[in-house]
């Protein structure tokens, strides 16, 4: 005949270490002496015990019922018709909204992007630039038209380059009269409507 020992008695780190180290988990300790995880932690911290990887926890009979727990009809989603309204919805916002000029664009790049053959060429090495290549030469004389000063606040650079904003928000209307120099403050307010 077993006696039936009570929680508060078995309550004591030399129960909880005997326990661990006989291959019973932390959180199945918790429950049966009807205390916290972290409590537990503590008392096998105390006593000098390593706490066990997932991988030395894990049986392979646990291991095995995790697998089984989301195949087939385990799977929370499984048979499960989304209505069309929300496959809709799914479908819009994740559709990329790309514009005529831009589609254009990317086209002329993969054209580019044919290898040593393209003009893009850089030893195997590629960037995405959403802006055209002359965009860069326009940021330049924007900047020295006006004197590298951010044309809103009057702010002159403090360590890094002001940006140069389109005017118009057309990121391929590189004229000169629709660029001009922001701070990057004063740039970031303008494209979030703030200014």
């Amino acid at each position: 005949m077993q006696l039936e020992i009570s929680a508060t008695d078995k309550f004591n780190k030399n129960y909880i270490a005997q326990e661990y180290l006989a291959g019973k988990s932390c959180t199945d300790i918790a429950l049966e002496l009807g205390r916290t995880f972290p409590t537990i932690l503590y008392h096998l911290e105390r006593s000098g015990i390593k706490r066990r990887s997932k991988q030395e926890s894990w049986t392979l009979e646990k291991r095995q019922k995790q697998q089984r727990r989301y195949i087939g009809a385990g799977n929370p989603c499984f048979g499960r018709k989304r209505p069309e309204k929300e496959r809709q919805r799914i479908s819009e916002a994740t559709k990329a909204k790309v514009t005529p000029e831009i589609r254009l664009y990317l086209s002329v790049l993969a054209q580019e992007r044919l290898g040593s053959l393209g003009n893009n060429w850089k030893g195997g090495v590629w960037r995405l630039n959403w802006y055209p290549y002359e965009f860069d030469q326009a940021k330049y004389l924007t900047r020295e038209r006006d004197g590298h000063i951010c044309q809103f606040c009057h702010s002159g650079p403090n360590g890094r380059e002001h940006d140069v904003h389109h005017i118009d928000g057309d990121a391929f209307n590189n004229e000169l009269e629709n660029l001009v120099t922001l701070c990057r403050s004063c740039h970031k307010n303008v494209e979030n409507g703030n200014l």
